[in-house]
């Protein structure tokens, strides 16, 4: 029964395609859901392992029962199960994976090697997908528009600016630009060998983070203009703004 089935926990999968869903449910109405879900025994009911897309369009379906395996599966178990059935089943995105590695590899459930051998991904994939958690929000969309891999991810974070990572995938998804030819566009970059169009450079950026500083300055103005009592300081190099506000007590 799915009243009786609690979902995972650590389910991979964050985003789910509206569009799949209506589909597989009007597909389970014509011919019911031939694919059993994975569960384990869980507080006088069950637990989901593998299924949570099937669960869904079972729902919409209509359905109140769905079949089921069930298998004995201890906690260390669960998740590397559960992310294995979603790798292997292609239905995660780069960042649903690497949130779900991360939790495997800091809890130590496995190692990286152990899990890299499960789910038939080398280390430095692994890795790299991990590193590509780093990306401001921004630039995971672009990943994910323009179905672009972790390796691309990589390529970018070597740039510490999060404007021009955005705009050097934004760049490398328009002209379907390979890894490498990424990693060759970003060297360029980085080295200022040239400049491309919506790729902010250094300056620029620099320039950006002064409106922010006049913006606060000018706010420090008012405030003395309204008897509050308040100075400012300001260092720089090569690597950081430093900008202190003082105000009285």
């Amino acid at each position: 029964p799915l009243e009786r089935i609690q979902p995972n926990p650590a389910q991979p999968r964050q985003t789910f395609s509206q569009k799949e869903l209506d589909s597989l449910s009007q597909s389970i109405r014509e011919n019911g859901l031939l694919q059993p879900i994975l569960v384990r025994h869980r507080n006088n009911g069950y637990e989901l392992i593998a299924g949570e897309r099937r669960i869904r369009a079972a729902r919409m379906a209509g359905l109140r029962k769905v079949p089921a395996i069930v298998r004995f599966i201890k906690n260390d178990a669960a998740l590397p199960m559960t992310i294995i059935e979603n790798v292997q089943r292609q239905n995660l995105s780069i960042f649903d994976e690497a949130a779900v590695f991360k939790k495997i590899i800091e809890r130590s459930i496995i190692t990286r090697a152990q899990l890299a051998a499960k789910i038939g991904i080398s280390e430095e994939g692994i890795l790299a997908k991990i590193q590509a958690l780093a990306l401001p929000e921004e630039a995971k969309k672009i990943i994910n528009r323009y179905n672009l891999s972790e390796w691309h991810a990589v390529a970018v974070l070597r740039i510490n600016e999060r404007e021009r990572q955005v705009a050097l995938l934004r760049v490398a998804g328009e002209n379907r630009l390979s890894p490498e030819k990424t990693r060759e566009l970003v060297d360029s970059i980085k080295n200022e060998d040239m400049n491309l169009p919506g790729v902010p450079t250094r300056k620029q950026v620099v320039k950006n983070e002064k409106i922010y500083i006049n913006t606060i300055k000018n706010t420090i103005s008012m405030m003395n203009k309204a008897g509050v009592g308040a100075r400012t300081s300001e260092k720089e190099d090569e690597n950081f703004i430093r900008f202190t506000v003082e105000i009285k007590k």
